[in-house]
């Protein structure tokens, strides 16, 4: 029988499936509903994206040397919820812009502190068993962004804010809940932190590589099905689906480190993203395109879980936070600025094939470079 603080770790996860999963599926098609082109969904997006590359590591130093992960996201989460307001109300490109930035450089610690929330409590023995925490936010997010697809393709796209406030204090109660777990936390030096830069670096291109590409098809994917017709519902449908593709795997876990390394393990993970962006090249349907989201959360399983690993592998516990948001500041900061970008500007003039195929390559490279680089 799992210990009480534990369980309460899975909860925590599992809220942030559902936060997570109330704004960022809907968030380009909100951009797309109030009059933005492509290329202007993908700045606005790369926007909020630098601030979160700036926001995360912050949010992370933060928890190391004052607050503990689960006081940092507590803070965090109350302030998604004010900062979710604006987008209610704005139109415009500037005032979305703003919108955007806002609630992602509140929101942007989310996973990042969640997984050093994860790792403390598990301890140093049970570090394989992350997975099997880790899988309840993709569960979370399976039920929700069906649930919440449904309700905004229903009602209106307007009712995210009003939806998405709801979960981020449930978060931060969640948060606000667990114990601190017993481990020491000091300052850290800021030779150390350097140092933890430099043995992550080779790593961390890696994740910019894969990242960059897995952003930019997770917000064109969406617009491509709004293109092809497909509803919100189907929007919704289609991230559910990967996140339902993500629990098993990630459950599976611990039994796969027996056979995989966990640098195997996200090599592995990048193949499987690299199948998926490579099939959305060539479907032109919506619920095909849906489908396929069941290879990409099999490559999000492998390569999050395997990354979050190596990362932590490289770190001493005293700077687990900050080596995790930086991890995550690259994957879903300045990857996501890369992806974006990129992305609207190649899906409005070179169109979706070229985009997806792309994406495919980078792929291959980031786990092809990962696998030679690090023998």
């Amino acid at each position: 029988m799992q210990p009480v603080p534990l369980r309460r770790v899975q909860l925590l996860f599992g809220l942030v499936g559902v936060a997570e999963a109330a704004l960022l599926p809907f968030l380009p098609i909100v951009l797309k509903d109030r009059g933005l082109s492509a290329a202007q969904i993908g700045l606005v997006l790369a926007l909020a994206a630098a601030m979160a590359f700036v926001a995360m590591p912050m949010w992370g130093h933060a928890a190391d040397r004052q607050l503990g992960p689960e006081k940092t996201i507590v803070v965090a989460a109350l302030a998604a919820a004010v900062a979710i307001v604006p987008l209610a109300v704005v139109h415009g490109f500037a005032g979305l812009a703003v919108a955007a930035i806002v609630v992602t450089a509140a929101r942007s610690p989310f996973a990042g502190l969640a997984d050093a929330v994860a790792l403390d409590h598990l301890g140093a023995d049970a570090r394989a068993d992350y997975g099997r925490v880790r899988l309840w936010q993709s569960v979370g997010w399976a039920v929700a962004a069906c649930v919440w697809g449904a309700i905004l393709q229903t009602g209106s796209l307007d009712l995210l804010p009003a939806i998405y406030i709801p979960c981020v204090l449930a978060l931060a109660a969640s948060a606000a809940w667990i114990g601190a777990a017993p481990i020491l936390r000091q300052r850290a030096e800021a030779g150390s932190r350097r140092a933890l830069l430099r043995r992550l670096a080779p790593f961390l291109v890696s994740l910019l590589l894969l990242f960059s590409a897995f952003s930019a098809t997770f917000s064109f994917v969406s617009v491509r099905i709004a293109d092809l017709g497909g509803g919100l519902f189907v929007v919704g449908f289609a991230t559910a689906l990967q996140a339902a593709a993500e629990a098993p795997v990630m459950r599976a876990t611990p039994r796969l480190t027996h056979v995989l390394s966990h640098r195997a393990m996200y090599v592995v993970g990048c193949a499987f993203f690299a199948v998926s962006f490579a099939a959305w090249a060539f479907l032109d349907s919506p619920v095909p395109i849906a489908l396929v989201k069941l290879v990409a959360g099999v490559g999000f399983a492998l390569a999050y879980v395997g990354s979050v690993v190596v990362v932590d592998d490289l770190t001493p516990p005293l700077l687990r936070g900050t080596a995790q948001g930086l991890a995550r500041a690259v994957s879903f900061g300045l990857a996501a600025i890369v992806g974006s970008l990129a992305g609207g500007a190649i899906y409005d003039y070179a169109g979706p094939r070229a985009l997806f195929l792309g994406c495919a390559a980078a792929a291959i490279v980031a786990g092809g470079g990962v696998w030679v680089t690090t023998r």
